[in-house]
């Protein structure tokens, strides 16, 4: 196995050349203490939240190991997503299977950790403006690394809150549009979520309406999944309680298994509704014995009234 070292700001990075030459793997090593930098907050951190880089030489690209990207260039792709939905399978965390997708996003991770990485297809303008954002979100939230669930839910909260729905602006679409133009579609709101929530470990999937025409994203708060929904500009108030039976993977749906139309033992990636139900998770349907009362609140709708979590 051949070693070589990888420059870094000023962390030590080795990467390690497997034997098939697809690509090198890209590992940071720290000392066990790592003194808090404003430039790079997530200097020595990248393993333990499972944003780790690696190289492929057939690309010639690093890129976030789990990746979906990267894991399609290494493992093709079908059995890709594969390798990734068994990792997060086995460590129990779902944040492997959601890891931030675009360059640009990666490209700003490296930043922010002081890792030197080479991502030719990014955008080094777009990744900085990212970086620069995500530092503010930091500034803006001294103990994030010691925050509990909940404070980190609702700091993503507000912070995505900035942006206006848009479905015409550009970059709608991208966690870019959000946190960068201040404009943005579901898809945009999901996206800036997710990269914040992977940045201060706090575990995050998507959901999705039963229409399957609209996303948002949810996270497991002291271990309950909880929806938030920015589109409603700034209108929304709580985190609610997410069945993650009903929309599990745009194709098993609680309702369909209940009609014994879809079996969802079918263990494939995305499954989410065998993840779930292998762990024996059930959905709440009161909070009073999980959360302090002074953060519970409660909604009505044609379903019933049932608990939120208070947006603080």
């Amino acid at each position: 196995m051949q070693i070589r070292k990888v420059a870094a700001m000023f962390l030590v990075g080795t990467t390690l050349a497997l034997s098939s030459g697809i690509m090198t793997y890209a590992d940071e090593t720290q000392s066990e203490t790592v003194a808090y930098n404003e430039q790079y907050p997530l200097a020595g951190m990248l393993d333990q939240l499972g944003l780790n880089f690696a190289h492929s030489n057939e690309m010639n690209s690093d890129a976030l190991y789990w990746s979906d990207t990267y894991q399609k260039w290494v493992n093709g792709y079908d059995n890709g997503p594969v390798v990734i939905w068994n990792q997060a399978k086995t460590t129990n965390n779902l944040n492997y299977y959601t890891t931030p997708g675009t360059f640009d996003e990666m490209l700003a991770i490296a930043k922010l950790a002081g890792v030197s990485v080479n991502i030719p297809y990014a955008d080094e303008a777009k990744a900085e403006a990212l970086a620069n954002n995500i530092r503010e979100f930091f500034n803006n939230f001294p103990n994030w690394k010691t925050a509990s669930d909940y404070e980190k839910a609702c700091h993503i909260a507000k912070w995505i809150e900035q942006a206006e729905y848009s479905n015409d602006a550009e970059n709608s679409a991208l966690s870019y549009g959000c946190l960068i133009n201040k404009q943005c579609n579901c898809t945009g709101y999901t996206s800036a979520a997710n990269l914040l929530a992977h940045c201060i470990g706090l575990q995050t999937i998507t959901g999705a309406t039963d229409a399957q025409n609209h996303i948002y994203p949810v996270f497991n708060i002291n271990s309950v999944w909880f929806s938030y929904d920015a589109s409603y500009n700034g209108n929304e108030q709580s985190f609610k309680i997410y069945d993650v039976y009903a929309e599990a993977d745009y194709a098993i749906n609680r309702q369909a298994v209940e009609l014994g139309l879809i079996d969802y033992n079918v263990d494939k990636p995305g499954n989410t509704y065998k993840y779930f139900k292998d762990r024996g998770y059930t959905v709440p349907t009161s909070l009073r014995d999980k959360f302090d009362a002074s953060i519970i609140g409660s909604e009505t709708d044609w379903q019933g009234t049932r608990d939120t979590l208070k947006l603080s």
